[in-house]
This record gives C-alpha cells, sequence and structure tokens, in this order.
C-alpha cells in the first residue's frame, strides 16, 4: 500500500490548465509590450531635445568647476587597499602639482621634488589645506 501526501494546493492543481494560464500571460506579456512600443514611437519628438537641453542646462549650473595650479598641494586617492583595513584613511600624500599637463591631468611630484613618472586625472585629486 502507499501513502500519498498531498497539500490542499498540489490536489487541486490541474498541470494542462497551468499551462494554458501561463500562455495568457505570456500573450497578455507581449500585447502590453507591443503597445508601449507604439505609444514611445509616436511621442512628440520635438519634446525630446527641449528636455535633454533643461538637463543639460541644469547640470552645467550645478556643476563646480575645479582647477589645480603648479605649486598646490594635493591629497592623491589609493589605489590598492591591500595591506589595510577599512579605517584605513583614502587619500594619501601631501604632493605638490609639478605639472598641468591639460585641464583636469597632472604630474606630481613628492615632498622631496621627485616627480612621478604617471599622470593624475582630477577626479583622483583634492586640494589639501594645511
Amino acid at each position: 500500500m502507499a501513502l500519498r501526501l498531498c497539500s490542499q494546493q498540489t490536489s487541486s492543481m490541474d498541470p494542462l490548465d497551468s499551462r494554458h494560464t501561463t500562455s495568457k500571460q505570456i500573450k497578455r506579456l507581449k500585447r502590453t509590450r507591443s503597445t508601449n512600443s507604439r505609444k514611445l514611437e509616436t511621442w512628440p519628438s520635438s519634446t525630446l531635445p527641449d528636455t535633454s537641453r533643461k538637463l543639460r542646462r541644469y547640470h552645467h549650473k550645478h556643476v563646480r568647476k575645479r582647477d589645480l595650479n603648479v605649486g598646490d598641494l594635493v591629497l592623491r586617492r589609493r589605489q590598492s587597499n591591500q595591506g589595510r583595513h577599512k579605517l584605513t584613511p583614502p587619500w594619501e600624500g601631501p604632493y605638490v602639482v609639478a605639472e598641468v599637463l591639460k585641464p583636469g591631468t597632472y604630474k606630481l611630484a613628492d615632498e622631496k621634488g621627485a616627480i612621478f613618472t604617471n599622470t593624475w586625472n582630477i577626479e583622483q585629486l583634492r586640494q589639501f589645506y594645511p
């Protein structure tokens, strides 16, 4: 004699009916996607450039320009966290800006005046105030 244990959910489930329900849901989803894509195609194109212009204007208003000059003291973001714990400061230095290659790209020198061979982006530097 075999013992069958069934829950209410499994005993009332019909596999054919569930496949039918799933296919209905897939068809409804495809219909909704096609409707949404048609709506997007008919979106008035005149509003898109205006929106992007507004976003660009907002961005330029709120971005602060950061420039460094030769001789400024800066801190440099650590490149590697190996051998450090989570309370180690993310900045190291101070270093001196030795050369400005182009806006946003700098060569640094240590306190003794030795210039590093690699260049640093403004995003990896922070002005140091002694």
